[in-house]
């Protein structure tokens, strides 16, 4: 996925395959790579477990400049450098990786190959569906378009869970859950972000 959406953009890529989850190992490839490319983009490895090196890594041969985010899915989420390359570290699960590429990546790449740094576009919608939230985290729910009587509204995508790589396809954008949001009723108005916009899903 991630190398399909990073070439429609334009970006040669080279894969490094998947890395043990060893220190050593971790911090010889990154650093390697560094030398090599212009952005190190990566996935999984990136929480607070004992076999999660990356922030260890951006620690020692870099900086960090920021490191877990209050937002569902997507909380692993790092961005740093080592020398003068771009690092992106992005989260394990499938969601939460296309949710932070498309949020995040997606403009910072954008911007890094010259263009114009833009926000991705989002608009309100009213929303077809109720839920609560837990207060103190941006949530992104994946949502499809319901036309009614009274227009057009998003409902949330049947299947929410994490691994649910389908769910990216099949919905037709993400909904944007404030941080201080606890619930919503349907009729509310909500950010909601359309994958068309991006031309590579």
């Amino acid at each position: 996925m991630l190398r399909s959406w990073l070439e429609a953009m334009g970006c040669a890529v080279t894969d490094l395959g998947i890395l043990p989850d060893e220190y050593d190992v971790v911090k010889s490839a990154l650093s390697s790579a560094a030398e090599k490319h212009d952005v190190i983009m990566t996935s999984g490895g990136a929480s607070m477990g004992d076999t999660d090196h990356i922030a260890d890594v951006l620690s020692a041969e870099g900086a960090i400049n920021f490191w877990r985010l209050a937002m569902k899915p997507g909380k692993p989420l790092a961005l740093g450098q080592i020398g003068q390359t771009r690092f992106i570290g992005l989260p394990g699960n499938p969601v939460a990786v296309g949710v932070c590429f498309l949020r995040f990546a997606y403009p910072l790449l954008c911007h890094l190959s010259g263009q114009p740094w833009r926000e991705p576009l989002s608009y309100p919608l009213p929303a077809a569906f109720k839920m609560k939230k837990k207060a103190g985290r941006t949530e992104f729910v994946r949502a499809v378009f319901e036309q009614t009587e009274n227009g057009l509204r998003v409902n949330r995508y049947a299947k929410q869970g994490s691994g649910v790589l389908s769910s990216l396809v099949q919905a037709d954008g993400l909904i944007e859950l404030a941080e201080d949001l606890t619930q919503v009723e349907e009729g509310d108005l909500v950010t909601f972000f359309p994958f068309d916009q991006f031309g590579f899903m």
